[in-house]
């Protein structure tokens, strides 16, 4: 399908998609990548320029009013109403919804999404975490068949984030939904995706679940150098040239430098001998070894990092 908008924008470039029941699908790419239009095109909010969009195998565009009605959305923005209460909002929309046992199905999600102890609380005064859970909540409350998500971590803390993890795998588990999350947090997609569509400038680059990608786009693992002082320094500099006679490929990013390796333990050795050859050990503020990471294979497959 294709987006072109009224001053000449092409945000959506023939991008493909085949989204399974029952899984989870995340649309991973930078801001300004196609990921937000593609997802108002999913929900009828936009209608594509060329091509068609099929759920649940009916138009969305010839009937929206009934797959409508089996969607849920939890957009970026907060879609609630501040000076109500957390448990306000809530019966507000399962009555908007006519929610059948509506108070069944609140304390059911507040129970999920961990906000029992907090029902009573005004919704200005949440966190932003708590503030994102009752967001996913009130998607949820009438119980569709799928789940639209556009950044569904922005904004949490790490124990925020945690919960929300728990609380998309169990909601597929238990309810099995479909849901479909667009992301610039590799972790987030990593974490919940069960397959993932790489996207930049509108066009798919790569569809697959998360270890199949790193397997397949992957260079073994990284040994990160975090060097003291920042890149305009003299000892980042030094340190960087006598890098680059062993390892030409190295990158640099802020006051790291990277080193991709099929050996990390062979390679590392040759780090330390380096270093300590060329008295260079002092001017190292730690080094560590990770694996490779969506982010690693986006960089592959666009040259550049992610959140660009």
């Amino acid at each position: 399908m294709h987006k072109i908008y009224s001053n000449g924008i092409h945000a959506v470039k023939g991008l493909s998609l085949e989204v399974e029941q029952g899984e989870v699908f995340g649309l991973l790419g930078p801001n300004g990548a196609g990921k937000t239009t593609t997802m108002n095109m999913m929900i009828g909010l936009l209608k594509p320029t060329k091509g068609k969009i099929t759920i649940f195998g009916k138009s969305i565009m010839n009937n929206g009013k009934e797959i409508k009605q089996k969607i849920g959305v939890a957009p970026q923005e907060f879609s609630f109403y501040s000076h109500l209460t957390v448990y306000e909002n809530a019966k507000l929309f399962a009555t908007l919804y006519d929610v059948k046992n509506c108070e069944r199905r609140i304390d059911e999600l507040f129970n999920l999404f961990e906000l029992d102890e907090i029902r009573h609380q005004r919704s200005d005064q949440l966190s932003g975490g708590q503030k994102r859970r009752l967001n996913l909540t009130l998607a949820l409350l009438h119980d569709p068949d799928l789940l639209i998500l556009d950044e569904p971590a922005a904004g949490m803390d790490p124990q925020s984030r945690a919960v929300l993890w728990s609380s998309v795998k169990s909601l597929v588990r238990s309810e099995n939904k479909t849901i479909v999350l667009a992301t610039h947090l590799m972790e987030v997609a990593d974490k919940l995706s069960d397959r993932i569509v790489i996207i930049d400038h509108g066009k798919d680059l790569v569809i697959d679940a998360p270890e199949e990608l790193k397997r397949k786009f992957g260079h073994g693992e990284t040994i990160q150098i975090h060097v003291k002082g920042d890149l305009a320094s003299d000892e980042f500099s030094l340190i960087k040239a006598k890098v680059k006679e062993i390892w030409p490929d190295v990158k640099n990013s802020n006051h790291s430098l990277q080193i991709h390796t099929d050996d990390a333990i062979d390679d590392l050795s040759k780090l330390l001998e380096l270093l300590k050859q060329h008295d260079l050990k002092q001017k190292i503020a730690d080094i560590s070894l990770r694996s490779e990471t969506l982010e690693d294979v986006f960089i592959k497959l666009t040259g550049r990092k992610l959140r660009e």
